[in-house]
């Protein structure tokens, strides 16, 4: 099969004499039509690195997904809840080979059925961004996905408002009842309040910590100094401020006794995914592509990741038959 391969860490290939991956008891074996970029995924230990600790050569990136099943694992009943021919979509485990590629493996645990009213190419832009903003929000912000009443008067800041994470953030926000303040640059501003944001702040403009304060969840998708900036913005007696792109610094977190600090890493979740695809069908949630790319650009779709500033997600066009 066609994939790409990370050479030395460090240089992707693409090579067109790839074996095609033997799904194990729980796997699903995926024909792949589209997977999305995740910038620093080629820098993560995990991606080097199998579960067992043992090195992995030659790694195939790519976990965000969407394709159709085309065979079973011995472990996974042919009578469901997944069949030969079904269309999903996954965030995968990073320790094993993943999806840019023809064919990729994936456990039945971690995929969901692919929205109806998305494409391919638009579902793959879907499950890392939008189980980071899931996870960050109702496993680790105390924002109730049921009782959205519950989230009334709730002030959520969401920094890089208008990135792969940010989008599905506001959006999710937004549903559940909070009231959203997100920030981004000029260009993005109107789109953010698209996405349902009450408040779009130009970072270009104004710092986001002079006219934000005492926000009860910051969900920061940028680090760096906007992370530090963060730290302004949060209600400083039972805040909750979460980052996904780094840690918050320790040292800064003891000046901030009465502030949650939450930095974790996404799991695949095939049952919260599930839930999100029901929202996209149903109209709550709307991916964003930045660009679509050829399997055969994954370089250049990397270093166009690295730069920063897209809006929403890179993806890869796997099948150009079947993409969309």
């Amino acid at each position: 099969m066609k994939a790409i391969r990370l050479h030395d860490r460090s240089k992707l290939l693409y090579e067109s004499n790839v074996p095609i991956p033997s799904p194990g008891p729980n796997d699903l074996l995926l024909r792949i039509h589209a997977t999305a970029i995740v910038a620093p995924e080629l820098t993560w230990p995990s991606t080097h690195t199998a579960s067992s600790g043992d090195p992995r050569p030659l790694p195939i990136p790519g976990h965000d997904l969407s394709g159709t099943i085309t065979a079973l694992g011995t472990g996974i009943s042919p009578s469901g809840p997944y069949k030969i021919g079904d269309e999903v979509f996954a965030w995968t485990t990073v320790s094993r080979d993943g999806a840019q590629a023809e064919y990729s493996v994936a456990l039945s645990s971690e995929v969901a059925p692919k929205p109806r009213t998305l494409n391919h190419v638009q579902a793959a832009a879907v499950p890392l961004s939008a189980l980071t903003a899931w996870q960050a929000f109702f496993d680790h912000a105390g924002l109730d996905p049921q009782d959205h009443d519950r989230n009334r008067g709730k002030r959520v800041l969401i920094t890089g408002a208008a990135g792969g994470v940010g989008v599905f953030a506001v959006q999710l926000a937004h549903w559940a009842g909070a009231h959203v303040i997100g920030t981004g640059s000029t260009r993005n501003i109107d789109f953010i309040r698209s996405l349902g944001a009450d408040e779009a702040v130009d970072y270009t403009a104004v710092s986001f910590a002079d006219v934000v304060r005492d926000a009860d969840v910051v969900l920061d998708c940028v680090g760096g100094e906007t992370l530090t900036r963060c730290w302004d913005a949060v209600n400083q007696t039972g805040g909750v401020l979460i980052s996904v792109a780094e840690p918050a610094s320790l040292e800064t977190a003891k000046l901030h006794p009465g502030v949650k600090r939450v930095w974790f890493i996404v799991s695949s979740n095939g049952e919260q995914l599930g839930r999100i695809g029901r929202l996209v069908d149903e109209g709550v949630l709307r991916p964003e592509i930045e660009t679509v790319m050829r399997l055969e650009d994954a370089s250049k779709a990397f270093e166009l990741g690295k730069k920063g500033h897209t809006r929403g997600k890179i993806v890869l066009k796997v099948s150009e038959d079947l993409a969309d």
